[in-house]
């Protein structure tokens, strides 16, 4: 991979605190069409996190580390390795043979918005069970209904609930 100068959203958001809403979306909309170009490729990344996204210089967003990345077809039973991380991981990616796709990685951008404008880690799906995901607006009062709404199907637990595509 070519060397991209910049900082990684985690970083980012632990210096400098939550983003606001407008630069969020900007960096959420960028990061939703790298996400549907390699879902367009049969690419699942299995790994989008604020981690594994940098923002450069002049507030391009590029998605990093394809280590875990696997091809997929949408929405069939496959067998990846478990590689997750906890907060950004959907429930499907626990199981080493489970069925996958775009949604997949759908809930892990949700996880990354929810914690661009909150500036706080989503809990982990397993612990979903037992704890309810606060929502966005919980924590940023005066938060658009639209972005709350958008943050929470993208993120819930049952993949057909959540959107099916990045774009």
């Amino acid at each position: 991979m070519n060397f991209v100068e910049g900082e990684t959203i985690q970083r980012k958001v632990e210096r400098e605190g939550k983003f606001s809403y407008e630069l969020t979306v900007n960096y959420m909309a960028q990061l939703s069409d790298a996400v549907g170009y390699i879902h367009d490729k049969h690419v699942l990344h299995r790994d989008i996190k604020p981690d594994n996204v940098i923002i450069t210089p002049d507030n391009r967003i590029v998605l990093i580390d394809f280590g875990s990345a696997r091809e997929f077809v949408n929405d069939e039973f496959q067998k990846h390795t478990t590689i997750l991380t906890k907060g950004y991981a959907p429930p499907e990616q626990y199981a080493a043979t489970s069925k996958k796709g775009n949604y997949s990685d759908i809930y892990s951008l949700g996880a990354v918005y929810y914690f661009c404008i909150t500036g706080v880690k989503p809990i982990d799906a397993a612990s979903r069970s037992i704890e309810e995901l606060k929502a966005p607006r919980t924590i940023v009062p005066g938060l658009p209904i639209d972005a709350d709404r958008t943050i929470m199907k993208a993120m819930q637990l049952k993949p057909s609930l959540r959107h099916q595509s990045a774009s």
